[in-house]
């Protein structure tokens, strides 16, 4: 596995994305550059954001902490 770690472009939290080796050979030898690609990665909530146009909470639905 190779780990690589770049920010989210939007809110430049640090994200850590694990690519197998054989993924990342793949991706050599049809000339895909993942260094240039991690520069354009979005993080869950900023992607999640993109597409729905809300950002999701951090806190636990309530219905968890009241049964929890």
């Amino acid at each position: 596995m190779i780990e690589y770690k770049t920010e989210c472009r939007l809110c430049h939290n640090i994200i850590v994305i694990e690519i197998d080796d054989q993924d990342d050979f793949e991706a050599k030898e049809v000339g895909l550059n993942l260094e240039k690609w991690m520069g354009s990665v979005l993080c869950e909530s900023c992607y999640t954001y993109k597409e729905t146009g809300h950002r999701p909470t951090n806190a636990p639905p309530m219905r968890d902490f009241l049964f929890g």
